[in-house]
């Protein structure tokens, strides 16, 4: 570890805003100042120290006009030495100010070594606890997770290799400045006076978020507990590099409240409740058809939200619908001044985990509108629960054959199938990755396929390819099918081996562009339009995933952080094996379909086609 103290050098860190007043600074900047950090926060340079204001008054400015110092020689007389200071200069933005700040960097040399210019009180425990470290460093340096040391003004003391790699600077750069320093957000700051008052009585643990140099953010999940070293009380901080994590939980928490603002733009009077009657969601819709703000009503006992000649009818309602377990419906009658309404009601099981309802939903209609709205509203809020589902398996999915098998299932739960396969188009080139129910034998042609020029044209006049195999020989849909191809006889050849009677591709489209298609072998022959419409429908929803996950991976690429969903063709090496994967066959992708009893265990809807609002609203 680098000892200050000994070597005689001083770097000293300090910030300021568009005023020049001081923000935040390191312990080597109090020698500078002359006072104590804590005593000069939010107060003018000028008046701190007018002669390194005067010293630096003129860089200052050129700073402000956008150029910035580096390395700028000056001569500065610090008590009875005269020392040359290496000064830089940067630009700071200062968001929570909504301004631009100055990081001022001196460097310099102490004359005779350390010792000769006195260091104001409190900035010895760092050097304290720098000496005592000892064998607790030798066991952090080897750690592959972060760890720090922190003084008793939540100053860096020490940090190991992987804690630097995650805040995106050097050792040098990051001793004995302050932990807030570096963090991403000025609210961060907030949280370092709470982790120092608390570490005082229990371990703090929370996620801290860095700031690197280059523009992004890391984010560290951290515990943090006192710890005593030469005879002082530090702190030491323990943690996990979670930067990947946090982004896909911010990912995903964007695209639910993008769901849910498409629900709220729909005007679908919903409430969510617990088993217990409280609360815990309420559209807009419903606040205004009810006359009930949010803020009251969340928390409050659902039959108290009613006028209370309906209240009674509610309970019962909710009571029979928890007790059978079986959706509900009754009608009631709201009565006011101004008029009197109608209100058709049903009880419906909205999130449940493990085969237990957490939450329960209520959906409102005015019984006087027309009898086809409902419907038409039941139909987009199932086609936003379809999106949904596909976007977050999107997400959670480690690599492509998880997630295209995932849509494989998804196909046989609507029209059934005895085999399938997806593929991954770029370029006019289809590559194989993921099937179902097929043997590696005979697929070998299959795993690149070339597409013909002007199969985008084509595909988008045809919404799915239907061709019907009579006795090995393709007939109805073949000449639509070889038109894509650039080598159809390997198809014509593999349909003659395996005496198929049908097979349907379902191009996955993403903004008007083929990127990939599902391949099903015999579907259900009573399948009806309408799920073949639901099919090309998931199509589009997938495809568009395929887009998304797709310039995840060119971004976080160009980051150079965080695990990425491999590209077409691509594994990911140690990957965790994705919940929803079926190694082999499908089972039960036959003429009943079904999704794999492997699939993961998020909450489910309960009777076939009821919808999952509470994810949706978060």
């Amino acid at each position: 570890m680098r000892k200050r103290e000994d070597s005689g050098v001083l770097r000293a860190s300090l910030l300021l805003d568009g005023e020049d007043r001081i923000l935040e600074g390191n312990r080597d900047a109090e020698v500078f100042l002359e006072r104590p950090l804590e005593e000069v926060r939010k107060v003018s340079l000028r008046e701190v120290n007018p002669t390194l204001h005067a010293a630096l008054k003129d860089l200052l400015a050129k700073t402000r006009r956008g150029r910035g110092v580096e390395n700028y020689a000056m001569a500065y007389k610090l008590g009875k030495h005269l020392l040359r200071l290496n000064v830089s200069i940067t630009p700071y933005p200062l968001e929570a100010l909504g301004s631009t700040g100055s990081m001022v960097s001196i460097a310099t040399t102490l004359p005779g070594g350390a010792g000769k210019v006195p260091r104001p009180q409190g900035s010895q425990l760092s050097m304290l606890v720098t000496e005592a470290v000892g064998e607790l460093r030798t066991f952090l340096d080897r750690m592959v997770d972060p760890a720090f040391l922190l003084d008793d003004q939540v100053g860096i003391v020490y940090a190991n290799a992987a804690m630097c790699q995650a805040m995106g600077h050097g050792t040098d750069e990051v001793l004995g400045r302050p932990l807030s320093f570096f963090l991403a957000h000025e609210r961060s700051k907030k949280t370092v006076e709470y982790l120092a008052e608390t570490v005082r009585a229990t371990p703090w643990r929370g996620e801290l978020e860095f700031k690197r140099p280059e523009g992004t953010v890391s984010v560290v999940a951290v515990t943090v507990m006192p710890w005593e070293g030469g005879g002082e009380v530090a702190m030491l901080g323990l943690g996990r590099n979670v930067t990947s994590e946090a982004r896909m939980k911010k990912e995903r928490n964007e695209e639910l409240r993008r769901l849910w603002s498409l629900l709220e733009s729909a005007r679908f009077p919903l409430i969510c409740f617990t088993p217990d009657y409280r609360v815990t969601l309420i559209s807009s819709t419903a606040e205004e058809l009810l006359g009930m703000p949010r803020d009251r009503a969340i928390g409050t006992v659902l039959e108290e939200l009613f006028p209370a000649e309906a209240r009674d009818r509610v309970k019962a309602l909710v009571e029979d619908a928890l007790a059978s377990g079986e959706e509900r419906e009754d009608t009631v009658t709201l009565k006011s001044r101004r008029a009197v309404k109608e209100l058709r009601m049903a009880v419906r099981h909205a999130y449940q985990v493990r085969g237990k309802t957490r939450e329960y939903a209520l959906v409102l209609q005015e019984a006087s509108g027309q009898a086809g709205e409902l419907e038409e509203l039941r139909k987009r809020v199932e086609a936003l629960e379809r999106y949904r589902e596909i976007m977050e398996r999107a997400a959670e999915s480690a690599d492509w054959e998880g997630f295209l098998g995932y849509c494989l299932e998804l196909a046989g739960e609507t029209v059934g199938y005895e085999a399938g396969a997806a593929f991954l188009v770029d370029e006019g080139l289809a590559t194989l990755e993921a099937v179902r129910g097929l043997e590696e034998k005979g697929l070998e042609p299959f795993r690149s396929v070339r597409l013909r020029q002007g199969y985008q044209r084509q595909c988008r006049e045809e919404g799915l390819f239907r061709v019907s195999v009579h006795g090995g020989v393709p007939r109805e849909g073949w000449e639509e099918m070889a038109s894509v191809l650039e080598r159809p006889d390997q198809l014509a050849e593999l349909l003659g081996e395996k005496r198929w009677r049908s097979l349907v591709v379902i191009p996955l489209r993403a903004e008007g562009t083929v990127v990939g298609a599902l391949v099903l072998v015999n579907p259900r022959e009573k399948a009806g339009e309408g799920e073949w419409k639901k099919l090309e429908a998931m199509g589009g929803n997938a495809g568009e995933a395929v887009r998304v996950m797709r310039t995840r991976l060119a971004r976080r690429g160009e980051a150079g952080g965080g695990a990425a969903i491999p590209g077409p063709g691509e594994a990911e090496e140690g990957g965790p094996a994705d919940p929803g994967r079926v190694e082999g066959g499908f089972p039960g992708a036959g003429p009943a379909g079904g999704r794999s009893a492997g699939g993961s265990d998020r909450g489910e809807l309960l009777g076939g086609g009821k919808h999952d609002y509470l994810q949706i609203a978060r």
